[in-house]
């Protein structure tokens, strides 16, 4: 998979590979999360238009081809001459959703067949006429889908980017995402002029799932109240006032709350769930009479707001992974990870962020940690996943935006770049002031 996005904030130009882990290095304010942001964005567009919109559409079509069905089967339009020749039952459904049938052609079948009964009654005459109307209406509103993603992207990028998804002196933007395979093309691709979704244009069904942004493990001492507020897109249809919050931090929240309810402990992740419960001594789980979450270690329970934020790193992925929020067709999308952990922390996190990705789970994480890259590598290697490992840095141009570079084979870069503040403050005996 490929998604790439130019003139987007702070990005001018980023195409990057999904084919396992994805790293997005650089330094803070070089538009890493943007990459992030905007594909969260684009695969919650496609699970909401994909599932509920498209989906509702093909049900209804078909309640009304049955409703239909059960007219053309009925005694007074059986006498006609023509009733033999019209499709019924599974034949006329297949045809309508399939298209080998057009409602055009379905008019003129009907129209011939009621001709032949100069006295059926108006009201099957009109019944039928009905269904036919509802049954184009139904087909036109499911070809119409690049409307309702036009509509949903618009919506989802004002809570995400505020409104202001172009980059700063530019107009137009496009973004794309490329799941294609050998057995056909798949992507979705748009364009923006404006800060205005302008042009939708997909191929295909097969996209991923799911996608699960984690911007900080904070959140968890604030899951009652962030639960309680409102996604940014929702409040003009609030008359009343709530916190407004965007998409993938609501999204984020309502995942956790989940876990509390579903735990579907795989085979394939229950060593994973043991090394994460081994590393922070404990577990996270959810009260049953409070409903509160709570961190349990050695026969004590303790708040979220009372522990470490390293821990709560380690909690986040022990939730989605109990919950079964993420998975091969659900990608994981996590903001620098190590703003909460110590080196040694940063190792561990990566360790299991690969076996994750050996177990086929897609991973965008943006960093700017030299250890944790470095770790990346090492587990990569031990793993055997190194050829599903991609490496991307941000380059800040002069007029202010940046473009990602691939350095999957020259990570030296990286390390030079990000390690030079410290390397810039080693020699301490030569700044040393003397008496």
């Amino acid at each position: 998979m490929r998604f790439q996005i130019e003139n987007i904030a702070k990005v001018k130009s980023a195409k990057v590979k999904l084919n396992g882990l994805t790293i997005i290095a650089g330094e803070n304010g070089s538009g890493k999360s943007t990459v992030g942001k905007m594909l969260f964005s684009v695969i919650q567009v496609l699970k909401s238009t994909q599932r509920n919109n498209v989906q509702k559409q093909h049900n209804l079509l078909q309640k009304h081809i049955a409703k239909l069905n059960t007219r053309l089967n009925s005694r007074s339009l059986r006498m006609s001459s023509h009733w033999e020749n019209m499709p019924r039952g599974y034949q006329l459904r297949s045809q309508l959703l399939e298209g080998t049938l057009s409602v055009e052609q379905l008019k003129e079948m009907i129209d011939m067949l009621l001709a032949d009964i100069p006295n059926l009654s108006p009201r099957t005459k009109a019944n039928i006429e009905t269904d036919i109307k509802n049954i184009e209406l139904c087909i036109n509103n499911s070809n119409n889908r690049a409307a309702v993603q036009a509509a949903s992207i618009q919506d989802i990028i004002e809570s995400e980017f505020m409104n202001k998804v172009c980059s700063v002196g530019q107009k137009n933007a496009e973004v794309a995402l490329d799941v294609s395979e050998d057995d056909g093309e798949v992507y979705i691709r748009f364009s923006i002029s404006d800060d205005k979704v302008q042009k939708v244009e997909t191929r295909g069904e097969e996209f991923l799932e799911d996608a699960t942004y984690v911007e900080s493990p904070l959140y968890l001492h604030m899951l009652e109240s962030l639960n309680c507020s409102i996604q940014y897109v929702e409040a003009e249809s609030r008359p009343y006032f709530r916190g407004m919050i965007p998409t993938h931090i609501k999204d984020f929240v309502e995942k956790m709350v989940f876990a509390k309810y579903s735990f579907s402990l795989f085979e394939n992740y229950s060593t994973i769930l043991e090394g994460i419960e081994k590393r922070i001594d404990g577990v996270f789980h959810f009260d049953k009479d409070t409903n509160k979450l709570y961190y349990r270690s050695k026969g004590n329970e303790y708040s979220p707001i009372n522990t470490a934020s390293g821990t709560k790193t380690f909690g986040v992925l022990q939730l989605l992974l109990q919950s079964n929020v993420i998975g091969p067709n659900r990608i994981l999308l996590w903001d620098e990870p190590e703003n909460h952990l110590h080196p040694e922390w940063q190792v561990a996190f990566a360790d299991i962020i690969l076996q994750l990705v050996e177990q086929g789970i897609p991973i965008v994480i943006s960093t700017h940690s030299p250890y944790f890259i470095q770790a990346v590598r090492y587990f990569a290697s031990k793993y055997g996943v190194e050829n599903s490992v991609d490496y991307y840095f941000t380059e800040e141009e002069e007029n202010g935006l940046s473009t990602l570079q691939e350095v999957t084979n020259d990570l030296n870069k990286v390390f030079t770049k990000l390690s030079r503040p410290l390397a810039e403050v080693m020699n301490v005996d030569k700044v040393r002031k003397h008496d």
